[in-house]
């Protein structure tokens, strides 16, 4: 079976071979992460799930993102933003993520996997001291338990398995 990183270098690479993107991808299974291709047509986007992290506000939730890799990708990042709502101090309103790898400290030696790995990360750790979302990440400085809460409360609402209707996750649950 194909994954997104394989699609990727068979596209940038020497052949004209194209994966085929008829089936579900899974990128990092055993981390919770979930990949598949919007359009089989289209290598170029493809939309991704993560379980949120075990003992984390996130736990069990399911967060669905976009992936979109440029024609000059691995030479530059892709663009990775969150669909699903979520209360972090890391993550914007409109999906936007803030995390070096994903800007200035990407370089072609990294994979879409390792950078959803890091995303899925970043959820366990955020960096307050770094923050799209100010206020978000004052209050997990200063008041751990009702940021827990309010996250917890976030993913129930905006990513419990019910809510989600990716078959990502329903093939791979």
């Amino acid at each position: 079976m194909c994954d997104i990183d394989m699609c990727f270098a068979h596209r940038n690479g020497f052949t004209t071979t194209r994966c085929s993107v008829v089936n579900w991808y899974k990128a990092n299974p055993e981390d919770g992460i979930f990949t598949e291709p919007i359009d089989d047509k289209n290598i170029f986007y493809w939309r991704g799930v993560i379980i949120g992290p075990a003992n984390s506000p996130y736990e069990n939730g399911r967060f669905k993102l976009t992936i979109i890799a440029g024609s000059n990708y691995p030479f530059s990042p892709p663009k990775i933003k969150f669909e699903t709502r979520i209360y972090h101090p890391n993550i914007s309103g409109d999906g936007r993520i803030c995390l070096d790898l994903l800007q200035k400290n990407w370089s072609p030696a990294l994979t879409i996997s390792k950078a959803l790995l890091s995303i899925a990360s970043l959820l366990n750790d955020p960096n307050p001291e770094d923050p799209l979302v100010f206020h978000v990440a004052q209050m997990y400085k200063h008041d751990r338990q009702q940021y827990d809460k309010i996250a917890q409360k976030w993913t129930q609402t905006y990513a419990s398995s019910a809510d989600s209707s990716s078959s990502v996750i329903t093939k791979n649950k």
